[in-house]
């Protein structure tokens, strides 16, 4: 059981092939997230189900997390520990014509949000909600051939 921290819903203007990509190719999100500073996959390339890797966020700290499922084209969830928190962070795709509807949703482990899980959801929201509008800005950019 998880409880979520927080759920973000929101559309890229791209295929479902392109966002895919971008989103896939884990080591490249320091360029639209602001709040990481480096990212690596284990294997190196683009995330897979048997991928591995750390994060290093601004300011938050470091995680190892690795892909607790996957779906090519679908989604994938990774599962890593901040401070004492175990956070499960799944990334979901569907295609809507020649855009696509991205979901993200990062819950922690237990049923029910903890006090340090109410303020990593918190402080996490305000990255993410900084990150997203770069991220499409990106595969806008990419679809134009800029």
């Amino acid at each position: 059981m998880a409880a979520e921290l927080l759920r973000r819903d929101f559309t890229v203007d791209a295929p479902l092939d392109a966002a895919w990509s971008t989103l896939a190719n884990v080591g490249e999100w320091p360029r639209w997230a602001p709040h990481l500073r480096r990212v690596t996959v284990t294997p190196p390339g683009p995330i897979g189900p048997i991928s591995s890797g750390s994060l290093s966020f601004r300011p938050l700290g470091n995680t190892q997390f690795h892909v607790s499922s996957y779906t090519d084209s679908v989604g994938w969830e990774w599962v890593g520990k901040i401070l004492w928190l175990t956070i499960r962070y799944d990334h979901r795709f569907a295609e809507e014509g020649t855009t696509t509807r991205m979901t993200w949703t990062v819950s922690e482990d237990g049923d029910r949000r903890s006090p340090l899980g109410r303020v990593f959801g918190s402080i996490y929201a305000r990255q993410v909600d900084r990150a997203i509008p770069r991220l499409q800005a990106q595969l806008q950019s990419a679809k134009r051939g800029d």
